[in-house]
């Protein structure tokens, strides 16, 4: 091992090759601490009932705010939050009362809550297209909130679900379907409580609901709905339709 004597010049480049390596050490720890930082699910506001993806226009639409959702990041130029893939949906109270046209069928791939609690918040369809699309990947949870006016060529008026669907407090009304399940088309898991599926009407099964794969119901009025076929209006359940309100 070597030895230096006081104070020369091979022992003051040891210190400072030492206290270099100490400050690479210490910016690399810092790093990483950086980096395995938990990331927090997002709550992010709707604030335009003009629906759509134009990003950049300072706007945040529901199609930006789900888009954004499914891709955990900002796709929308600033317009709307970044997602997480775990994230709350909720919409300024100038929306109450002014249905949401939608331009698109949302396809849900991640985890959103959608809340409209205290509010009156429509989505529409518009009688041209369904209004959700739920993933086999997808957790789509709804609160408080009306869905109307969604039309489908084949299954599922207003919401086609493959995954994870939870309906709380919640309206489906006046949605069609040229095939089955005009309000609810359900090959995944879905579970509707306290809610009202109304004025829905299917040319094949389950005017209200058709249903293929799990699905729980719990203090919610059926009524007024209508199917072509011999299934029924109202639900139809793994194929065995029962009638419900």
């Amino acid at each position: 091992m070597p030895t230096f004597w006081p104070n020369s010049p091979l022992k003051c480049a040891a210190v400072r090759k030492t206290s270099i390596l100490l400050v690479v050490l210490l910016l690399v720890v810092g790093l990483l601490g950086t980096s395995i930082q938990p990331v927090h699910a997002a709550t992010i506001m709707v604030n335009t009932a003009t629906d759509g993806f134009s990003p950049g226009d300072t706007y945040c639409s529901l199609t930006e705010a789900i888009i954004n959702v499914n891709s955990s990041s900002d796709q929308s130029s600033g317009d709307c939050p970044a997602g997480t893939g775990d994230d709350t949906l909720t919409f300024d109270p100038s929306l109450s009362g002014t249905p949401i046209i939608l331009s698109q069928t949302n396809t849900i791939n991640s985890t959103i809550t959608i809340s409209g609690v205290g509010q009156n918040i429509i989505l529409s369809g518009n009688n041209a297209l369904p209004v959700f699309s739920v993933g086999n990947t997808g957790s789509l949870s709804l609160d408080s909130i009306t869905l109307q006016n969604g039309s489908a060529g084949a299954n599922g008026g207003a919401i086609l679900n493959a995954g994870t669907l939870s309906v709380t407090n919640t309206t489906l009304s006046a949605n069609s379907s040229g095939g089955n399940g005009a309000g609810i088309y359900n090959t995944g898991t879905s579970t509707v409580t306290s809610s009202t599926i109304s004025g829905n009407s299917a040319n094949g099964s389950g005017g209200g609901i058709y249903n293929s794969g799990s699905l729980t119901l719990s203090n919610t009025t059926m009524s007024g709905n209508s199917a072509g076929s011999a299934s029924g209006g109202g639900s139809d359940a793994q194929h065995h339709h029962y009638e419900l309100g």
